[in-house]
């Protein structure tokens, strides 16, 4: 997978994990190399995060442990060159983050789309999902034939709302978004690897909040970018 690439491929992780973990631009990134005697572009950078950042996120999601049955169901509306997209989200009772879509309409055939994707990826479906009042959503189960008990008191569904800042930042960072299919790709595996490392640990103390973070930085480089898992 890294054949004639000639940094390591510890740095191209490294760099991977940094530009989707943190609210930090392409540029930004660079000039944290260059600090440290490390002269990459930023074109380099996003060529990277392009062609690895779908492998790697495919890898995480096969490690993680399966979604349990409350699911937190959510859209956002983000604006990419004059057009506006709503990203659906998926989080579990855990804080897991499931799934994601960016879809041009909320209406009840967006619904229905992004149920289909979530059913064939868990491949088991909810006992209970928690959405705000879009009708779109009981429209949408309506076209599957499906009964799943729908709440959507508004105080239920603080747990994804508040999830949605990092979706914000990272839009404020790059000034807006400017392709529909790159934005999907970034935001998939930035998304998740948010929730690997940062779901529980502020509930935790100290010692085992640093334990919490070191089980999931051996879980990124051992399981997700192990060179092997591509082959």
């Amino acid at each position: 997978m890294y054949k004639r690439h000639r940094f390591a491929p510890v740095l191209i992780q490294s760099l991977v994990f940094i530009y989707h973990r943190y609210a930090l631009s392409l540029r930004e990134v660079e000039e944290m190399l260059f600090i440290r005697g490390i002269q990459v572009s930023f074109e380099t950078i996003r060529r990277w995060s392009l062609k690895f950042g779908p492998l790697y996120k495919k890898e995480i999601t096969s490690i993680q442990s399966p979604a349990t049955d409350k699911w937190h169901l959510d859209e956002v509306c983000l604006k990419i060159r004059g057009k506006y997209y709503w990203l659906w989200r998926t989080l579990d009772s855990q804080a897991q983050e499931i799934d994601i879509l960016l879809q041009p309409c909320r209406n009840a055939k967006a619904a229905k789309r992004f149920f289909c994707k979530l059913f064939a990826k868990e491949s088991k479906i909810p006992r209970v999902f928690i959405a705000d009042k879009l009708a779109s959503y009981k429209s949408g189960l309506k076209k599957l034939g499906l009964r799943i008990d729908h709440r959507c008191h508004k105080a239920l569904n603080n747990r994804l709302e508040g999830s949605h800042q990092h979706v914000r930042k990272q839009e404020k960072i790059k000034r807006r978004f400017r392709n529909v299919i790159n934005c999907q790709k970034f935001l998939s595996l930035s998304l998740t690897i948010r929730t690997l490392f940062g779901r529980v640990a502020h509930k935790l103390r100290s010692d085992a909040r640093r334990a919490y973070k070191h089980q999931a930085l051996i879980l990124w480089y051992n399981s997700a970018l192990s060179d092997e898992n591509f082959v």
